[in-house]
């Protein structure tokens, strides 16, 4: 998979596109618990 990320980098560079930034995605993780 990090070959893939790196040849479509490499792809978005060679054409003179922005590489998506994740800097502003917000992550989390939710537990729930049911009773």
């Amino acid at each position: 998979a990090k070959e893939a990320i790196e040849l479509y980098i490499e792809e978005l560079q060679a054409r003179g596109e922005a590489i998506p930034d994740d800097s502003n995605t917000l992550e989390y993780s939710l537990t729930l618990e049911t009773v």
